[in-house]
């Protein structure tokens, strides 16, 4: 049985978005692997044509 992507929404200040990068770095190898989706602000915002 395939289990599921588990999606991990990255909230953040945009003062601290060097660290939200610097996070997503590190759930990289997890997202490749197919087990998690990542999704923040700027992402939603694209996808809406904000």
């Amino acid at each position: 049985m395939i289990e599921p992507k588990v999606k991990v929404f990255l909230s953040y200040s945009h003062e601290d978005e060097s660290l939200r990068n610097e996070l997503a770095k590190h759930l990289k190898p997890l997202e490749r692997q197919g087990l998690i989706e990542t999704w923040h602000g700027a992402k939603g915002a694209a996808s809406r044509g904000a």
